[in-house]
C-alpha cells in the first residue's frame, strides 16, 4: 500500500487532476448550489426563482452533453473542458454585470454556465488516462488508488465550498432571522455566488493547462502493448 501512494505521489498527472478536479472544481459546483437561495432571495429579491434557475442548470444536460460529443471530437477532451470551464466563468460574470435588479441576467448567466457545465463530463476520461500513464511510468496500474483519491478530493472540495459559503456570510454580517440583509451581507453573498467560482474557474484553467498526458496518451498506449507482447 505504500509502495502505490508513493507510485501515484510521483504521478504529475494525477496530482494536477486531483487538484484541479477532486478540490476546485467540486467547490464551484458547491458554491453554486448552496449560494443560489441567498443570492435570488435576498440580492435580486426573488426567492420564487430558485426552482427555474435550478431548472435551468440541470435540465439543459439531458441534450447539451450529447451535443458536445461532436464539438470534443474536433477540439479534444482537454480543450473542450476548459472551454466549458471559461463557459462557466463567463455565465458568472453575466450575472455579476447584471446587478442585483436584473433577474434576466441571472437567467441568462445560468444558461451560460449549464452550456458550460455539458463538457465536464470529459474529466472523468482525463482521469482514467492516468491509469495507463502510472503503468507506463512506473509498471503499475492503480484504478482502485486513483479513483478513491478522486472521490476523497471531491468530497473535501464539496465541504471545503460548502464551509467557504458559510464563513463568508458569518464573516459579512448575515441574519438567518432577518427579512432585510444589511449592505455588508449582501456583498458577501454575492462574493460567494459570483465572485468566489470567478476565481476557482480561472484557478481550474490555470492548473489543467499543466496536463500535457492527452497528446502523449496514444504513444503510451503503443509502448504498453509492445511491453506486453513481449512479456507473454
Amino acid at each position: 500500500m505504500g509502495t502505490n501512494l508513493l507510485f501515484a505521489a510521483m504521478s504529475a498527472y494525477l496530482l494536477v487532476y486531483y487538484t484541479n478536479y477532486a478540490h476546485v472544481n467540486a467547490a464551484v459546483i458547491s458554491l453554486n448550489m448552496g449560494s443560489m437561495f441567498y443570492y435570488l432571495a435576498y440580492v435580486c429579491g426573488k426567492p420564487q426563482s430558485v426552482a427555474v434557475v435550478g431548472m435551468i442548470l440541470s435540465m439543459p444536460m439531458l441534450f447539451l452533453i450529447p451535443l458536445s460529443k461532436p464539438v470534443i471530437a474536433k477540439t479534444g477532451m482537454k480543450n473542450g473542458l476548459i472551454g466549458g470551464i471559461l463557459l462557466m466563468t463567463l455565465g458568472r460574470v453575466v450575472v455579476g454585470l447584471g446587478g442585483s435588479t436584473s433577474l434576466m441576467a441571472v437567467y441568462i448567466g445560468s444558461v451560460i454556465f449549464a452550456v458550460g457545465c455539458s463538457t465536464q463530463w470529459c474529466s472523468y476520461p482525463l482521469l482514467c488516462n492516468t491509469v495507463e500513464y502510472g503503468e507506463w511510468q512506473n509498471g503499475y496500474r492503480q484504478e482502485g488508488l486513483i479513483m478513491s483519491v478522486n472521490s476523497f478530493g471531491s468530497k473535501c472540495g464539496t465541504a471545503l465550498g460548502t464551509a467557504f459559503c458559510g464563513w463568508i456570510l458569518a464573516w459579512a454580517g448575515y441574519n438567518g432571522a432577518a427579512e432585510v440583509q444589511t449592505a455588508s451581507a449582501l456583498t458577501g453573498i454575492t462574493i460567494v455566488y459570483v465572485v468566489l467560482p470567478i476565481v476557482l474557474n480561472i484557478l481550474c484553467v490555470i492548473i489543467l493547462s499543466f496536463y500535457k498526458l492527452e497528446k502523449q496518451y496514444p504513444t503510451i498506449v503503443k509502448e504498453l502493448e509492445e511491453r506486453h507482447q513481449k512479456e507473454k
